[in-house]
């Protein structure tokens, strides 16, 4: 599905316009290091258990990110373009390999770095993209992306993502004072495994 372009008096008149992409994204840009702290939820669906993790999602412009695991065992992962390096608590490398040998994996990190560069053609160009306003979500501006991968390698092993957040510019009930922040990202797997990070901005 493609995104809506609508005038300012269109969106005035329809409370569940769609927000555009671009301006979105541009939005959602950071310019500078981020760090965000996070809660995730991992369904492994071979023993059918939900595991959960907390930790810090620490992303540095123009593409580095860290993920640092806090509980229940602390471990980290940083990603610098294509290749990803896993640490154990002491510091300790313990693997590093290319995302291409992880569609999913990386066809997942890409949206979430997209999102963070404000990069609007790299999601279209990976991406299915769907965007549209959340009339239910209580915050105000509240929209809802899902992303469906192009690729048949990516999708082989990811069905979609589904991205949820606020703030966005000329969305009805957006207004100046409503940062542009993602706060969800659920990942869904083909074989039902899922993955769903919830994010607080500003921290």
């Amino acid at each position: 599905l493609a995104t809506l372009p609508l005038t300012p008096a269109a969106l005035a008149q329809d409370a569940g316009a769609a927000p555009r992409l671009d301006r979105l994204t541009a939005c959602l840009a950071k310019d500078g290091r981020v760090e965000v702290a996070f809660r995730e939820e991992r369904l492994i669906t071979s023993v059918d258990e939900m595991l959960e993790s907390r930790g810090r999602l620490i992303y540095e412009p123009p593409g580095r990110l860290e993920k640092i695991v806090e509980e229940p065992r602390r471990e980290r992962a940083v990603i610098v373009g294509d290749r990803m390096s896993v640490f154990d608590a002491d510091g300790n490398e313990v693997a590093t390999f290319d995302l291409s040998q992880r569609p999913g994996l990386q066809a997942s990190f890409a949206a979430v770095r997209a999102l963070l560069k404000g990069d609007a053609a790299a999601l279209t160009e990976r991406f299915e993209v769907a965007l549209s306003a959340d009339p239910k979500a209580d915050a105000p501006g509240a929209w809802d992306m899902r992303l469906a991968p192009k690729a048949d390698d990516a999708g082989y092993t990811l069905s979609r993502i589904l991205i949820d957040g606020q703030g966005a510019p000329g969305l009805v009930g957006s207004d100046t004072t409503t940062p542009c922040q993602v706060e969800k990202i659920d990942v869904r797997l083909r074989d039902g495994g899922r993955r769903v990070l919830y994010l607080r901005p500003g921290v």
